[in-house]
């Protein structure tokens, strides 16, 4: 995105209405180029209104990243534990740009924060609505010195520090979805999304994303399933900037713990926000399917399900609730 995106979004980021005229003096631009701007502002989520006789504004605060404020407020530690950080405008989706890294040899612990995806992508190959300058897109990678079968729990510890992190926010009622979503009020917030890279006893490479609702518009409405946003939550505007922050902060602390421990120190954080537990389910694959009552996680991250003929650990797939 050029700048001229970039300086409107200054300009009308305090919701205040400004004329095309107006706009196009300041940028040096015509009312024909604010216009096009704005039609394609539209396009990518942001919710531009156009009155009669007032000009341009925004319905809601629009808040642009900025990388240099997110780095300074770093702790020393984890400035540490990231080797790269790049924030890009828009990109495909951050876990495949994260993947093209590390062919091009850049170091465990890179850090990728993105505006805008447009391939945004969840399991299964389905797609992660991404609108521009609303949420938070992020992936990092990790090596691990262990082979995959290793890194079980991977996904659940990841999710536990996004809970770390929104819980500095006050936000209570969160819970945890197996194997990778966190809910509010019965609505999806974030997902996490690991790729896993790797030879059999040898090094794994892990591309850990994280897609977080900050500020989604109405017009994601056809979106398939249930969800919400934490300025909905709240009520009042999140600086994304700080949110990546803390994000940021609890995600290394979680893989570095992980890294020494695996998952059993996250079983007891997940089980005192687990959306499953006691619930009666549906778990799938190609494989198989198993119905029964949610009985938590066990040391290494698998879903436990309690059927008629004992309780059965369950690794890989999908979960529904099951209607009574």
């Amino acid at each position: 995105m050029n700048n001229n995106f970039r300086e409107i979004i200054a300009l009308l980021a305090d919701g205040k209405s400004r004329s095309g005229q107006e706009i196009g003096d300041l940028l040096n631009i015509t009312r024909s180029a604010v216009w096009k701007i704005m039609h394609k502002l539209a396009e990518l989520g942001i919710p531009v209104e156009r009155n009669q006789g007032k000009g341009y504004r925004f319905t809601r605060p629009v808040q642009l990243l900025n990388k240099k404020q997110i780095w300074q407020n770093l702790s020393p530690q984890t400035q540490q534990q990231i080797p790269h950080f790049e924030l890009v405008d828009t990109l495909g989706s951050t876990n495949d740009t994260i993947l093209r890294m590390i062919k091009d040899k850049k170091p465990s612990g890179t850090l990728l924060l993105t505006e805008h995806q447009t391939q945004g992508r969840a399991r299964f190959g389905r797609q992660w609505h991404s609108p521009y300058a609303a949420n938070i897109y992020l992936a990092l990678y990790w090596r691990f010195i262990k082979d995959t079968s290793e890194l079980s729990g991977l996904t659940q510890a990841v999710a536990c520090a996004v809970i770390n992190a929104l819980s500095k926010y006050g936000i209570s009622e969160l819970a945890l979805k197996w194997p990778n979503d966190l809910y509010h009020s019965n609505k999806k917030l974030c997902s996490v999304l690991v790729d896993l890279t790797g030879e059999s006893h040898s090094c794994t490479d892990a591309v850990i994303g994280v897609g977080l609702n900050v500020s989604m518009c109405s017009q994601y409405n056809t979106i398939d399933q249930p969800w919400t946003d934490l300025n909905t939550i709240t009520g009042q505007f999140t600086d994304r900037n700080e949110l990546s922050r803390s994000l940021i902060t609890d995600l290394y602390a979680t893989l570095a713990q992980f890294d020494k421990e695996g998952f059993a120190p996250f079983v007891d954080q997940w089980a005192s926000n687990d959306y499953l537990l006691n619930k009666p389910l549906a778990a799938f694959n190609t494989q198989e399917k198993i119905s029964g009552t949610g009985m938590g996680l066990g040391s290494r991250g698998e879903l436990l399900i309690e059927t008629a003929s004992g309780i059965v650990p369950f690794s890989n797939g999908s979960v529904r609730l099951q209607t009574p």
